[in-house]
C-alpha cells in the first residue's frame, strides 16, 4: 500500500503539471514556474531536464523528458524519484464540468528511492503531510473547487526500479525491471493489474522473479482491499526460505481489512512440485508479531522422496524401494504463526492411515508435538536396505546383512528439530515381528531420539521395548544406538520363522536383548555391538540338527561304515532350553546352554562371530545305554562324554565329533585300570597242588646264581610282557 500511495502522489504532480502547462505560452520557458508550483504542493524541488511538449484539443496532454523530484533533507541520495519520460492526457471539455477523464498514464524508467532511518523517520510521509497542511487551510467553497469525478484510463510503468532501505532492521529490498500495467482506474471500481519484477533483498537474503495478475478493488475510506482471482508466480532463492527456494504458483482471492487487521485467502490453490495444496486461510492481527491462523488445507497425493529432494535432504534409503512413494493429508489449522496446530489430521502414508493432532512450534527452536492413531504400519519397509540370509542352524536367529557404505541415520535431520508425543497403532511390523494393540511414546531433543516404552501384544504373549538413538553433536556423525527389548510368554516358533524364514526353533517362553552399538554402516554396527541376549523356552524343538543322527553319522564315518540312510527331520525336541549370549564387539559368547530332553543332558558353549558370519560352538552330552543301542556303538562306549563341534559359516555350518579322541581316552582309561589292577591290585590265589609221589631225582650240577644286572633286565622283560598280554583282545 505504501507504493500505491507514493505512486498516486507522483501522478498528482504530473497531473498538476499537465493542467498548469497549457496556460503558459511556451512550457519550456516556464519550467521554473512549474517547478515552483510542484514545490509548493509537495515541499520537494522538481528538476525538469528534458523538454516539455503539450497538446490542447481534444486532449489536454503533456509529454516530458527527464524529471527528478528531490529527496527529503537528511536522507541519502539527491533524488527521491526520477522519471526518464512520462505522458499524460486529459480530455479538455469535461474539465469545464469539474470532471477529470484521463487517458493512460505512461511512466518510463521510474526510479524510486525509499528510506527509513534508525529513528523511524522516512522520506515519503512528508509528501502526504504537505497535502494535509494544504487541506487544513481555511478556504471557502469558492476558493477550493471540488472535482466532480475522476477517471484514469490506466497506468503503464516500464522498466522501473524501486529501492527500500530500513536502517532499523538493515533491510534492503530492490525491485528492478518492474513492469506494471492496469486497466481503467475509477473510484470504487475494480481494476485489472499485471505486475512483473526482479527481486533482490537483504535481511532476508532473497533474490529471484515475481509475477502477479489480479483484479484489484480498494476502498481506503473503510480500509478494505480486495485482490480477486489473483495469480502469483514466484521463483525465489535464499537461505532463509524453506528448502532454500520458493518456486511455484499461488491462486487465491485475497481480502484485507486494515482496520480490523484481518486477511482472508479463499479459493486457495498452491502448486509447487511435488505439492498441490488447496483450502482456505484466515489471518487475524496481521500487524502484530504473531498473527493468528485459522482455516483448512488439503494436500493432494505426492511423492515424499521428491519432497526430501526439494528441501535438499537426501531421502533415506529404505528396504522397500516402493516405500515413501505416496502420501496425502487434509487437516484444519489453528493457532498462530509461532505455533501452528493441525487438528483432525488425516495422513495417508503408503498403505497406512494416520489420524490425530500435531502442533508445530517455531520459536527459538523448531519442535513438534503430536498425538496420533494409526491403523497399521510396516516399519521394516522404511529401515535401511539389508539383503539377508539366515543360517540353517543357529542357537538364536541371526540375520546376516549385506554391507553398505551409505549413512544409515540422517543425523542432520534429527538435530534440526525436537519432538514429543504418543502413537497408538492397531498393528505394527518391526524387525519383521508383528505387534498389535501398541502404545508408543517418541521423544527427541537436539538429536537424542527415545522410542520408549513400546508396549504391545505379540504371538500370544507380550512385547516391551526401549530404543534410543543418540545423534547429538557430541557424537559427531556416528550415532549411539541402544535397545532393550523383551518378548514374554510368546510362541517363539512364529517369531523365529518371521525373522529367518524358517521355523528353526519352537517353544513357549521368554526372549530378551539388551544391546548397544554405534556406526553409520551395517559392518560398523555389527563390529560395535555389545550387550546380552537371553532365551528361555519350554516344550519345543531345536531344528536344523538332529543330535542322535549327528552322533550316528560321525560314528559311522569313524568306523569306515556307511552312515544311516534315515532321512528324517533334522531336529532335536526338548522339554526346556536356556541360553544366554554375552556380546562383545560383534562376537556372541555363550557358556551356559542347557537343553533338557529325552537324551542325556545337553550343554553348550562357544562363539558366534557376527563380523565374519561364522560360529564355533560345541554341544556336550553323553552316550547312555539307549543312545549306544540306537547308534550301534561299541557297548564299551556307554557313558562316554560326547562333544559335537559346530563350525563354519552361519548359513551352512558343519558338525563333527572327534571319535578318535573319545576311543583313545576310553582305551587309555581301560588300560590304566587293568594295568593298575595287575600291578597294584590283589595277588592271584594259589591253587592247591595234587599229592603225588615225588619224582625220582637225578643228580644235576647246581645253577649259576644271577648277577644284579641280569635280575634287573629280567624283571623289565617280564613287566613288558604282562602289558602286552593285557592289550590282547581289546578293540
Amino acid at each position: 500500500m505504501r507504493f500505491i500511495k507514493i505512486l498516486l502522489s507522483l501522478i498528482a504532480i504530473i497531473v498538476a503539471i499537465a493542467i498548469a502547462t497549457p496556460f503558459f505560452l511556451e512550457p519550456n520557458d516556464f519550467k521554473e514556474e512549474i517547478a515552483n508550483i510542484v514545490e509548493d504542493k509537495t515541499g520537494r524541488k522538481l528538476t525538469i531536464v528534458g523538454d516539455l511538449d503539450i497538446s490542447i484539443f481534444p486532449w489536454l496532454g503533456l509529454k516530458t523528458g527527464n524529471l527528478s523530484l528531490g529527496n527529503r533533507q537528511g536522507f541519502k541520495g539527491k533524488s527521491f524519484a526520477t522519471i526518464e519520460s512520462a505522458q499524460i492526457r486529459v480530455k479538455l471539455v469535461p474539465l469545464f464540468s469539474r470532471k477529470v477523464e484521463m487517458d493512460s498514464l505512461r511512466l518510463n524508467g521510474l526510479e524510486l528511492n525509499l528510506q527509513q532511518l534508525k529513528n523511524g523517520k522516512n522520506n515519503w510521509s512528508d509528501l502526504a503531510a504537505k497535502q494535509s497542511d494544504k487541506s487544513n487551510n481555511k478556504t471557502t467553497p469558492s476558493d477550493a473547487p471540488r472535482i466532480a469525478a475522476l477517471a484514469i484510463g490506466g497506468i503503464t510503468i516500464n522498466d522501473a526500479k524501486i529501492r527500500f532501505r530500513d536502517d532499523q532492521s538493515n533491510q534492503d529490498i530492490k525491485l528492478s525491471q518492474l513492469n506494471l500495467e492496469t486497466g481503467p482506474l475509477e473510484l470504487g471500481a475494480a481494476v485489472d493489474i499485471k505486475l512483473a519484477t526482479q527481486l533482490s533483498a537483504q535481511q532476508p537474503n532473497v533474490n529471484g522473479s515475481f509475477e502477479m495478475e489480479t483484479e484489484f478493488k480498494a476502498n481506503p475510506f473503510d480500509g478494505t482491499y480486495l485482490l480477486n482471482n489473483s495469480r502469483i508466480v514466484a521463483d525465489l532463492k535464499g537461505k532463509t526460505l524453506p528448502a532454500g527456494e520458493i518456486k511455484g504458483t499461488l491462486n487465491a482471492t485475497i481480502a484485507a481489512n486494515l482496520i480490523t487487521q484481518t486477511l482472508k485467502l479463499s479459493k486457495l490453490k498452491v502448486s509447487s512440485d511435488p505439492l498441490n495444496i488447496t483450502g482456505n486461510m484466515n489471518l487475524g492481527k496481521i500487524f502484530s508479531t504473531n498473527p493468528k491462523l485459522s482455516g483448512n488445507i488439503r494436500v493432494a497425493e505426492f511423492n515424499p522422496k521428491k519432497l526430501f529432494n526439494k528441501f535438499k535432504i537426501t531421502p533415506p534409503l529404505t528396504a522397500d524401494a516402493n516405500a515413501l512413494q505416496q502420501a496425502s493429508f487434509d487437516t484444519t489449522i489453528g493457532g498462530s504463526l509461532q505455533k501452528i496446530n493441525f487438528n483432525n489430521l488425516n495422513l495417508v502414508l503408503d498403505d497406512s492411515l494416520i489420524q490425530g493432532d500435531i502442533s508445530l512450534l517455531n520459536r527459538n527452536r523448531k519442535s513438534v508435538s503430536y498425538k496420533l492413531v494409526l491403523d497399521q504400519i510396516d516399519l521394516d519397509r522404511y529401515l535401511p536396505p539389508a539383503p539377508t540370509q539366515t543360517s540353517r542352524f543357529s542357537i538364536i536367529p541371526v540375520a546376516i546383512a549385506a554391507p553398505t557404505e551409505t549413512a544409515l541415520f540422517p543425523v542432520d535431520l534429527l538435530r534440526s528439530f525436537d519432538m514429543s508425543g504418543s502413537i497408538k497403532a492397531g498393528q505394527l511390523v518391526m524387525n519383521r515381528l508383528k505387534i498389535e494393540n501398541i502404545d508408543i511414546n517418541i521423544n527427541q531433543q537436539h538429536g537424542f531420539l527415545k522410542i520408549e516404552p513400546i508396549k504391545g501384544l505379540a504371538y500370544n504373549g507380550n512385547y516391551l521395548g526401549h530404543i534410543r538413538i543418540d545423534a547429538r553433536k557430541k557424537n559427531g556423525n556416528v550415532p549411539l544406538i541402544s535397545a532393550n527389548e523383551a518378548l514374554s510368554n510368546v510362541n517363539i516358533g512364529p517369531v523365529i520363522k518371521t525373522i529367518t524364514g524358517k521355523e528353526a526353533l519352537t517353544g513357549k517362553g521368554n526372549v530378551s536383548a539388551v544391546i548397544t552399538t554405534h556406526g553409520q554402516t551395517i559392518p560398523a554396527l555389527k563390529q560395535a555391538l555389545n550387550g546380552e541376549i537371553k532365551i528361555s523356552l519350554s516344550d519345543g524343538i531345536l531344528k536344523g540338527i538332529d543330535v542322535v543322527k549327528a552322533v550316528q553319522d560321525t560314528y559311522a564315518k569313524f568306523k569306515n561304515k556307511q552312515s544311516s540312510t534315515n532321512t528324517g527331520k533334522e531336529e532335536t525336541p526338548f522339554t526346556n532350553m536356556n541360553v544366554s549370549f554375552q556380546v562383545r564387539n560383534g562376537v556372541m559368547n555363550s557358556q551356559d546352554l542347557v537343553i533338557y530332553s529325552a537324551l542325556p543332558l545337553i550343554r553348550g558353549s562357544g562363539t558366534i562371530n557376527l563380523n565374519n558370519n561364522t560360529l564355533d560352538y560345541t554341544l556336550k552330552t553323553s552316550a547312555d545305554k539307549e543312545l549306544v543301542e540306537v547308534v550301534g556303538m561299541d557297548k564299551k562306549l556307554t557313558g562316554v562324554p560326547l562333544r559335537i563341534n559346530l563350525t563354519g559359516n552361519l548359513t551352512s555350518p558343519a558338525y563333527s565329533i572327534d571319535w578318535a579322541r573319545i576311543v583313545g581316552r576310553v582305551l587309555e582309561k581301560t588300560q590304566k585300570k587293568k594295568l593298575l589292577d595287575s600291578l597294584f591290585g590283589k595277588k592271584k590265589k594259589k591253587t592247591k597242588q595234587p599229592t603225588t609221589s615225588p619224582a625220582p631225582t637225578t643228580q644235576t650240577a647246581p645253577a649259576k646264581p644271577e648277577t644284579k644286572e641280569e635280575r634287573k633286565k629280567r624283571k623289565k622283560r617280564e613287566k613288558k610282557e604282562k602289558i602286552k598280554n593285557l592289550l590282547k583282545g581289546l578293540f
